[in-house]
């Protein structure tokens, strides 16, 4: 009898667990967030403001990134350093890839520095203080200012702007944020 009892107890406690779990799962509440408006643009350099850059940031990788302690990382960009006090030298990570499969390279970032810097870029003014963006090789790029910048890489553009552009097949490849 007393061995029943335990069973039965067991059972019991097993089946109050159970409802009470159960409760919790019904007591989940939707999550809701909202904004006062929609993300105007998914063009990396249309806009510069903070929503729909935080809202691109989503797609796109930048160069450098920061950390939880907001210490500057590698994203794209896979090391960086000065080569003299004007220019900035970055190497970039290799192994990836656009969605078709395309190789990422130096090219990409220079198209992307090319389009930040256009007439209609909203973010062209974030990285005016880069003159020229040179090829090193397929996967180093040299950024190089008008003046000495010792803080360069800390500047927002450096890990905000983007680029996409047109493959040899003619079809628009979803940006990469870079430089």
């Amino acid at each position: 009898m007393m061995k029943r009892l335990g069973w039965v107890c067991r059972c019991a406690v097993s089946a109050l667990v159970a409802l009470v779990a159960l409760g919790a799962i019904a007591e989940a509440k939707t999550f809701r967030w909202s904004n006062d408006g929609d993300p105007t643009t998914m063009d990396p350099h249309a806009r510069s403001d903070g929503f729909v850059t935080s809202f691109d940031m989503n797609m796109y990788e930048p160069l450098l990134k920061r950390d939880r302690d907001l210490k500057l990382q590698p994203a794209l960009a896979s090391e960086w350093s000065t080569v003299d006090p004007t220019t900035w030298r970055f190497k970039l990570r290799q192994g990836v890839k656009f969605h078709d499969g395309t190789p990422f390279t130096a090219e990409d970032v220079i198209f992307s520095w090319q389009r930040a810097v256009a007439p209609g870029s909203d973010v062209a003014a974030l990285i005016s203080m880069v003159r020229e963006v040179k090829k090193v090789d397929d996967y180093s790029i040299d950024l190089i200012t008008d003046g000495p910048i010792p803080i360069l890489p800390n500047y927002r553009g450096m890990g905000k702007s983007r680029q996409c552009r047109l493959g040899t097949d003619g079809q628009q490849r979803p940006p990469v944020a870079l430089c």
